[in-house]
């Protein structure tokens, strides 16, 4: 109910408000000759619509992650993002709702991760079952691995 206004204070900018639960993830697309203030003003007024609804903002788990095919567009590496004088991290890959990306839009990490999570899941099995019965291992495998890799 506290939240069902904030995305009408980004009104005019060129902004996109993306809501899930708690969270809220503010991005802006930039080409190479247009200005970043709007998401400095964007971030202003989201602060100041917290303080008036009493809200308080989990700086430390706010962070800017610039996504291009090159890491300096316009200056867009060199700018900091803050809220009452905290900045935010500058971070080279996020996790978002459970897929990760980089900075240049790569899932590589993703892969690995979910590649690395289902040789685990295996190697416990592997550990956990003394017998090498193809049909246990099989169903065990389907259970516990397969859903993480498809």
């Amino acid at each position: 109910m506290f939240i069902n206004d904030i995305c009408d204070i980004f009104h005019g900018l060129n902004i996109k408000c993306k809501l899930y639960a708690d969270d809220i993830n503010l991005y802006s697309c930039y080409d190479v000759n247009s200005s970043q203030s709007d998401l400095l003003v964007a971030i202003n007024r989201l602060y100041n619509w917290s303080c008036v609804w009493q809200l308080q903002i989990a700086v430390k788990k706010c962070f800017v992650c610039t996504v291009s095919n090159t890491r300096h567009i316009n200056g867009c590496t060199d700018s900091s993002y803050d809220i009452s004088n905290q900045t935010f991290t500058s971070v080279e890959s996020v996790r978002d709702l459970g897929v990760t990306i980089d900075c240049q839009l790569k899932f590589d990490k993703h892969i690995a991760g979910i590649v690395h999570k289902a040789m685990n899941r295996t190697n416990l099995i592997l550990k956990s079952f003394h017998s090498r019965d193809r049909t246990l291992l099989t169903k065990a495998f389907i259970t516990y691995v397969l859903q993480l890799l498809e």
